[in-house]
């Protein structure tokens, strides 16, 4: 039987990224009031990510249409995981915004990137199909993470969680990259399909 050519590439990495996700939903609230600040600007910090990925989207873009996807998807997990390390190391407000603000980055070009690799290795017949999955499998991460990152955060304290995201997204752009056929050797360009370059 083919293995699916998602499986890897992008399946599993979605599915360990929204689980890492899910795990700071019920964290990120109370990471923000324990620096004993205002309901504002506790909303300013959760909202911080969601207008990075706002800002971000433009550029993920550009950059797809530059350096292909496959590097994209590298590059955004690779930011994303950076920040949010970040966020949980800040000792001030204006640090937790503006890693927020990155991560909110990163996370652009991974959502953007994975789509358009999605719809690059798969026929028009089977999108609905890995839609569906794709779907799935971001819920399924989004409704076991938070139960862990609770647990996480009583046990180990609030930074705790952070820490982890960082290295769940650090194995996952090495599996990424591995899975791509050797990122460094394939450049895909959306919305062309992938085609290995040739080495001299």
């Amino acid at each position: 039987m083919k293995r699916n050519p998602l499986l890897f590439s992008l399946y599993v990495p979605t599915l360990i990224l929204s689980f890492a996700t899910g795990m700071l939903s019920p964290i990120m609230p109370l990471y923000a009031s324990s620096f004993e600040i205002s309901y504002a600007l506790i909303g300013v910090v959760l909202a911080a990510q969601g207008v990075g990925n706002l800002i971000g989207d433009v550029p993920a873009g550009i950059l797809l249409g530059r350096i292909g996807h496959r590097w994209l998807m590298v590059t955004g997990v690779g930011i994303l995981g950076l920040a949010m390390l970040g966020v949980g190391l800040a000792r001030s407000v204006p640090m937790l915004i503006l890693f927020g603000l990155v991560a909110g980055m990163g996370n652009a070009m991974w959502n953007i990137s994975r789509h358009a690799y999605m719809t690059s290795n798969i026929t028009l017949q089977q999108r609905g199909r890995a839609t569906a999955t794709f779907g799935g499998l971001n819920r399924i991460g989004s409704f076991a993470g938070p139960a862990v990152g609770a647990a996480l955060g009583a046990a180990y304290g609030l930074r705790a969680p952070f820490v982890v995201f960082a290295l769940v997204a650090s194995t996952t752009r090495t599996s990424r990259c591995r899975t791509a056929a050797g990122c460094a050797a394939t450049r895909c360009t959306w919305p062309r399909s992938c085609a290995p370059t040739s080495r001299s």
